[in-house]
């Protein structure tokens, strides 16, 4: 087992052991043999329009992991001024040129949570959803397409219990 396996190992045990992250969900499908790509879950704030959504992302780790950044994208339809609307890439320079080998999968994943509650709207994926952000316009249309996208397959998630049924989804999204 190589260094970098053995990081996301631990992390991954790490992040199960976590009793606190109630509201999100890390793990590796064992049904796809490349153990760089990772799954998470995770709920909308309560104090933002993603409220009651469950967000699921595909993680993919590059082989120089951890001295450079995972690669996030939603593949729940988000709208958000950081999450693309057509194809879910995410955009924050701490996932680019302020990534570092401090970080892990546990802070990446509470960071992109307080992202849904507070955007940073000087590194916009979405420039249409950016200029919407500061009207109820935005407001109603984040929450549209939560309850669209975000509550089909879903409870509130927590760690240690899945929302299943996802794996052919999400190799169809990964090819």
């Amino acid at each position: 087992m190589t260094d970098h396996s053995e990081r996301i190992d631990r992390e991954l045990a790490y992040f199960q052991a976590d009793k606190s992250l109630v509201d999100m969900d890390l793990w590796r499908d064992d049904t796809i043999r490349d153990l760089n790509h990772l799954f998470a879950t995770i709920t909308g704030p309560a104090n933002s329009p993603y409220k009651g959504g469950v967000f699921h992302i595909h993680i993919r780790l590059p082989d120089k992991y951890p001295f450079a950044p995972p690669v996030i994208k939603f593949f729940t339809k988000t709208w958000h001024p950081n999450i693309s609307s057509q194809n879910g890439d995410l955009s924050l320079s701490f996932l680019n040129d302020e990534w570092s080998p401090a970080m892990n999968l546990t802070t990446t994943l509470v960071a992109i949570q307080a992202i849904l509650s507070d955007p940073e709207l000087s590194e916009a994926q979405d420039l249409v959803v950016a200029r919407q952000y500061t009207n109820d316009h935005f407001t109603k249309n984040a929450m549209q397409w939560t309850q669209l996208y975000a509550t089909e397959m879903s409870s509130p998630c927590t760690s240690g219990r899945r929302i299943t049924g996802q794996s052919a989804h999400l190799n169809n999204y990964m090819q």
